[in-house]
């Protein structure tokens, strides 16, 4: 019986320890990925207005957190490490057009919260840097992995998925 004891406490002390994990400083995180399309020509024959060096994917994070003050250092995609541009934003946060719309759940990016928003938009690769054996586990799984540092400590935090959104057109 002690041996069964002992396995329960040390079982208790790993779910907490899981747990505690979980607990950390970001409450929810939206991924989105919307297509990036050159703008139209500018007049007859002329050049597209938008460099189709600026087509691709645009992937935007948005963090809810406990703690406005963490510090987001890069995002993992594919095994690549990319170099990341924040901002804090108020929620609800609106998908943004040349149209102002009214938010409703097609273009409401992050719901109405009490709690600090972080917007997170990915940037270029940076070469020469490989995951950790941590980060390399979590995206088997995930679709992207953000790096933060919260109080001086390195944080992962797992993206699943990124959400299609319409498609954006340069100008």
């Amino acid at each position: 019986m002690p041996l069964s004891r002992v396995s329960f406490i040390a079982f208790c002390f790993v779910a907490n320890g899981c747990y505690a994990q979980g607990s950390g400083p970001i409450v929810k995180v939206y991924a989105y990925e919307q297509n990036v399309l050159p703008g139209a020509p500018g007049g007859r024959g002329g050049p597209p207005i938008a460099s189709a060096q600026l087509a691709g994917k645009r992937f935007s994070i948005y963090l809810e957190t406990k703690n406005p003050n963490i510090a987001v250092d890069g995002v993992w995609m594919n095994g690549q490490y990319h170099e990341v541009r924040t901002e804090q934003k108020k929620a609800p946060v609106v998908l943004s057009g040349p149209v102002a719309l009214e938010p409703n759940e097609k273009n409401t990016l992050v719901p109405s919260t009490t709690n600090p928003v972080i917007e997170v938009i990915v940037k270029d690769k940076v070469p020469g840097k490989s995951p950790t054996a941590n980060v390399a586990e979590m995206l088997k799984s995930n679709a992207a992995v953000v790096q933060l540092t919260e109080n001086g400590k390195p944080v992962v935090v797992p993206v699943a998925a990124f959400q299609a959104k319409d498609s954006v057109y340069l100008q």
